[in-house]
């Protein structure tokens, strides 16, 4: 059989086609994005009195929230005392929904994170709003004794954020610098 030089250029755009075609398809199925989240602070909210621990115990919890239920990105306890003032963390994820919410809880209890993740889960923007508005008696009517350090919700039109939280504990100051940035691969 003879082909046409019209026959053999059909193919081979056929054929550059189907590589374009799987190429971006398994690109998308693979892509994945990276959630980095760096804290530091020179002013813990538990360094100014003798009595008080000297060391923030902080819980960091990260997710995205659907209609009715929440699914987390990224969640994780820490310690910042004299010697640790800086964290940077890296988590992957497929996909992310339009927003992020982002919060800092100081633990002053000892309730178990699963009833932590679960109050800030169920209640995220009255935590937002009164954190914002320094609404102890709010905060501690949905968290207890926990402290709130951070409390956010990012919509993902950009994928870089830094900001810095000040704010007093009873008489003590505390200080957060916080960057965070979506990269997809």
């Amino acid at each position: 059989m003879i082909l046409s030089l019209s026959d053999k250029t059909k193919r081979s755009s056929k054929s550059s086609f189907l590589f374009l075609f799987f190429f971006l398809f398994s690109f998308s199925i693979f892509s994945q994005n990276h959630l980095h989240i760096k804290i530091s602070s020179e002013n813990l909210s538990e360094d100014y009195s003798s009595l008080s621990t000297k060391n923030d115990e902080l819980f960091l919890f990260v997710f995205q929230k659907s209609d009715i239920q929440y699914s987390e990105v990224f969640s994780h306890e820490f310690i910042f005392d004299s010697t640790l003032k800086t964290i940077s963390y890296t988590t992957v994820t497929t996909n992310f929904s339009d927003s992020l919410y982002f919060f800092i809880i100081e633990i002053d209890s000892k309730t178990p994170l699963e009833d932590i993740k679960e109050k800030i889960s169920s209640n995220p923007n009255s935590i937002i709003l009164a954190n914002l508005n320094l609404d102890i008696r709010k905060i501690r009517k949905l968290l207890n004794d926990e402290d709130v350090i951070s409390a956010r919700k990012f919509k993902l039109e950009q994928t870089k954020f830094s900001f810095i939280e000040t704010n007093f504990n009873l008489l003590d100051k505390f200080e957060y610098f916080i960057e965070i940035s979506i990269v997809t691969i």
